[in-house]
């Protein structure tokens, strides 16, 4: 056993004086002594980057070849071998190991665009690695052609930028017939930028693989160990033949439908509807509705096969993500709980730049993403954090990918951003999107989740750009207008409340308590029945859910104050909220509204009464009275303001819900 003494600079020496006589005697190569390049010239040669083409199977290259594209196939390659990143990434775990001394080699990581670059000499065999670009993945943006275009745009500028390896960097793309069913003309347009030699000022030589082998990047690993290289490589997989029938046509269901599939509790009739629709919205909110009270595993009868919910959740997402119906894709998706490989490279890339993250509404600490962390960590708190509607866990995702490009590429964007919050920037985009098309925010968020992903990234671009008057924008679409100003209004509130006894426990568990318990007077409900000749309608609950949406027209024409299925209506939107203590607030904020029209008879409201918008700005009028110098930074202190919010007596906080109905018609008032 060799054990240190006191000379380590002598030692240092020493091993720097071997690894001279190593390099000197051509034992090693000046590379292998900085892998990364660090020492090298800055004054450098600009890269030109190799792409080979390979196709799918015969069939794809013959299609390809109509229009000019010239791609191999697989079993032109021979000898060399192609093999997906995660083979490579197995190879590079080998490095380094060595069982008598103990060393387990190098980390299992997954490879990047630089590394998968290049040509490998693994064990004597050639090896070309596929770039992750345009193959089968997990998550949904590999159906947008749109959205690959730019990422392989992106990707060329980054290898161009910073590949200082010997040789050129050599990209093997896998082409698939799913590339061709949708944003073909995108892709043939790529495809002549290659041809021509330039792709957005990056030096580009297509060809085949066997002749760009000379000029390629290499990298030699010689002994695997145990590790096999698989022998069997790429092998297109057969979906199995779907049990739903997917005839169509596929048509979004109206919000009413939805509903009404939501509150179905007989599961015969469930799973009956769905063995006949043939409308891949229809069967999403079918499969949506039987996962949520039975769980994905659940087993269902279709076609005379017994198969799991989750088996045919998985259907409705192929299909609907070949037919580019992102609605459903997205839904399906986030009842599969499927994760981009990438995500946790894009929170990276974000943290990296010192800006930290808020996933969800932002109202707990815990919501605070400030280093890097697993995908499926992430994914957990993205669902923990994000509003019920289980798409907003997956558009949290597709928002973190794409400010992940976006914070690299225009970092400009991001200058007054001290913090990125996910769940303002979606809340921003659908603003921006009502505004355009001059529709409520529920209306704008369904439209938004049928929009491509290459879509909304783009729109993201405009949010960023124009933070402040989409700030403004939101502000208009959130005020009232009406009649009566919000300064002429009158209100007195209910003076038993101030003869409330404080609870032992304090408000905040007393909200708790009765949210769970959701006892309402006797007359509850025929006073929220008059709230309904006041205004256009309510909105209970989450504002973007279109289904929390209850129209005046409809409730005047069809119920009766008194009527039981108003009463259920009602009680359903509110047991739709899971927090009992902000159910609570909703009811209190009810029972105010409800007495401020009753004691303003005159009072015409034009707008949707939102709940939520209501109780938002309660509970920041409430903080800002209290802490007035934290205006500027309210947004930071939010978690604090509901907490203290919910702490406040019944008498304070309908104060403060009436000052905000004030607030609120006074800005209408003003626009």
């Amino acid at each position: 056993m060799r054990l240190p003494n006191a000379n380590v600079p002598l030692v240092w020496a020493q091993s720097l004086y071997l690894l001279g006589q190593l390099v000197r005697h051509d034992l090693l190569h000046i590379n292998d002594i900085d892998p990364l390049r660090r020492c090298a010239r800055k004054a450098r040669r600009e890269p030109v980057v190799q792409v080979a083409l390979l196709a799918e199977d015969a069939a794809l290259q013959a299609a390809l070849a109509v229009h000019g594209v010239a791609t191999e196939t697989l079993q032109e390659l021979d000898p060399i071998e192609v093999h997906y990143p995660e083979t490579i990434a197995g190879a590079y775990e080998q490095v380094g190991r060595n069982r008598k001394l103990k060393l387990s080699g190098r980390p299992l990581r997954r490879i990047k665009s630089l590394t998968t670059s290049r040509v490998y000499q693994l064990a004597g065999r050639r090896v070309a690695c596929l770039s992750a670009l345009f193959l089968p993945r997990e998550f949904y943006l590999a159906y947008d052609m749109h959205f690959l275009d730019d990422r392989f745009r992106s990707e060329l500028a980054y290898i161009h930028r910073h590949w200082t390896q010997l040789g050129r960097p050599t990209m093997t793309v896998l082409l698939t017939h799913n590339l061709l069913e949708e944003g073909a003309a995108d892709f043939f347009e790529l495809m002549q930028e290659l041809c021509s030699g330039v792709v957005d000022g990056v030096p580009v030589k297509l060809g085949r693989l066997v002749q760009l082998m000379p000029t390629a990047s290499f990298e030699r690993i010689d002994s695997l160990h145990n590790f096999a290289l698989a022998s069997a490589v790429l092998e297109r997989e057969i979906a199995p033949s779907s049990r739903l029938p997917q005839t169509g046509p596929h048509e979004p269901l109206h919000h009413e439908s939805e509903l009404a599939i939501e509150v179905e509790g007989d599961w015969a009739q469930l799973w009956t509807r769905l063995a006949q629709s043939c409308n891949l919205y229809e069967q999403v909110e079918l499969l949506s509705t039987i996962a949520r009270r039975w769980g994905v595993e659940q087993l269902v009868e279709v076609a005379g096969q017994t198969v799991s919910a989750r088996d045919l959740l998985e259907e409705v997402y192929a299909e609907a993500g070949r037919r580019r119906l992102w609605a459903v894709v997205r839904r399906a998706s986030a009842l599969l709980g499927k994760v981009d490989a990438d995500l946790d490279y894009a929170v990276s890339a974000i943290l990296i730049c010192q800006k930290n993250i808020l996933v969800g509404r932002a109202y707990s600490v815990d919501s605070l993403i400030t280093q890097p962390l697993p995908p499926q960590e992430l994914l957990t708190k993205i669902n923990t954090f994000c509003r019920d509607d289980i798409r907003d866990s997956v558009l949290t995702q597709e928002l973190l990918i794409y400010l992940g490009l976006l914070i690299k590429a225009q970092p400009a964007l991001f200058a007054d951003l001290l913090m990125v919050r996910v769940s303002y920037l979606i809340v921003l985009l659908t603003s921006a999107l009502a505004h355009e098309r001059q529709i409520t925010q529920d209306e704008a968020y369904e439209q938004l989740m049928h929009l491509a992903p290459s879509e909304i990234q783009h729109r993201l671009v405009q949010v960023l750009a124009q933070y402040q008057s989409m700030q403004a924008i939101l502000a208009r679409l959130e005020s009232l207008h009406a009649d009566q100003a919000g300064a002429t209004l009158t209100w007195s509130p209910d003076q038993a409340l101030e003869a409330l006894p404080t609870p032992p426990q304090g408000w905040h568990a007393w909200r708790q308590y009765s949210g769970i318990l959701s006892r309402a007077s006797g007359d509850f409900y025929s006073h929220v029945w008059q709230l309904f000749q006041y205004s256009r309608g309510l909105v209970i609950g989450d504002k973007f859910e279109r289904r929390n949406r209850l129209e005046s027209r409809t409730v005047l024409s069809d119920m009766t104050p008194g009527e039981t299925a108003f009463a259920l209506r009602i009680e359903h939107l509110l047991n739709k909220i899971p927090a009992p203590e902000y159910r609570q607030l909703n009811l209190e904020a009810l029972t105010v509204l409800a007495s401020i029209t009753e004691q303003n008879s005159m009072l015409r409201i034009d707008d949707y009464i939102v709940l939520d918008v209501l109780i938002g700005h309660a509970v920041r009028l409430a903080y800002l009275h209290r802490h007035p110098d934290h205006e500027a930074t309210y947004s930071e202190h939010k978690a604090a303001a509901w907490d203290a919010f919910y702490a406040l007596p019944p008498i304070s906080s309908t104060e403060y819900l009436a000052r905000a109905f004030r607030y609120l018609l006074d800005f209408g008032a003003a626009e």
